[in-house]
């Protein structure tokens, strides 16, 4: 009768918490290992849509072992290229994405977070200025600082001077050097000349 009862209680015991008594040895170390190198090897990229002003977040190198969930909190299975595409994303802002097992015989909540950065697009960098000035950091499409229009403006008037002073530097360096042949050229014909004066009258007194 009691082994009865303890077969009857273990039986109870399965059948109302199957999950919490067996996750933990199905779920082991090398499990937990495989499901941390598969969230390791997830890259992201963005596009980003002028029309909308509004990015594209393509996660890549997902295995179909692993479903993610993002920032509206549904789970997404990557496709058959191994990307799971998440839209209308705004820039300036980091994501954090869960990874979570599927398919297989892991049964317990094992998941793992990763963020990502999405860098905000620098409209600045559409600016008439930007095509003259293609080095100036502020037109730079992922300048990732703070600019207004005063802001934009005025670095863009000091890197007009800095440029303008440093083509002058350059100028003066170079009227300097040339002012430096000019007045060393007829010296040293001069002195040439003066050395080719005192060996010839040498010879001539020799010769005398």
């Amino acid at each position: 009768m009691i082994k009865k009862n303890i077969i009857l209680l273990v039986s109870l015991l399965i059948l109302l918490f199957p999950k919490n008594i067996f996750a933990q040895e199905i779920c082991d170390t090398n499990q937990t290992n495989k499901m941390y190198n598969l969230t390791n090897a997830i890259k992201v990229k963005y596009d980003y849509d002028k029309n909308t002003e509004l990015f594209k977040v393509t996660l890549y190198n997902v295995s179909n072992e692993i479903g993610v969930i993002g920032n509206d909190g549904s789970l997404s299975i990557p496709n058959s290229n191994g990307e799971v595409i998440f839209e209308n994303y705004i820039g300036g802002i980091t994501y954090k994405f869960t990874f979570v097992p599927i398919n297989q015989d892991c049964e317990y909540e094992l998941d793992f977070n990763k963020s990502f950065y999405v860098p905000k697009y620098n409209k600045f960098s559409e600016n008439e200025e930007c095509n003259t000035y293609k080095d100036f950091k502020l037109c730079n499409k992922w300048y990732q600082g703070n600019i207004d229009d005063t802001t934009f403006y005025s670095e863009l008037e000091k890197y007009k001077n800095a440029n303008i002073e440093t083509v002058e530097d350059t100028n003066t360096k170079d009227f300097d050097i040339k002012k430096i042949i000019y007045i060393s050229i007829p010296i040293v014909l001069l002195i040439l000349l003066i050395v080719i004066v005192i060996v010839v009258k040498k010879k001539k007194k020799k010769v005398l």
